[in-house]
């Protein structure tokens, strides 16, 4: 497996980064919106949350439905910085 070599001022934060890809090239990432950072961080703390409420399976449901929202509503701004990744 090939090894990344990032850097820059926000290296996966909100002040984007640079990378040298596999075609040995630098290749620039734009900066991570701080919300989104915020938003699937505390999306993941309810994930795992969501076991300790394992004997209220409404509650339990319920939790498990706001960390999916929280993660769904940045699936395109999460999908696109993917893309940029890969490039």
């Amino acid at each position: 497996m090939a090894q990344i070599k990032a850097f820059g001022p926000g290296f996966g934060g909100d002040g984007g980064f640079f990378y040298v890809g596999a075609d040995g090239k630098l290749h620039w990432v734009p900066p991570w919106d701080p919300e989104i950072t915020r938003d699937i961080g505390l999306a993941a703390t309810l994930s795992g949350l969501a076991s300790q409420y394992a004997k209220n399976p409404a509650l339990q449901k319920q939790v498990i439905g706001l960390a999916e929202s929280l993660g769904n509503a940045h699936a395109p701004a999460i999908a696109q910085h993917l893309a940029n990744l890969s490039r």
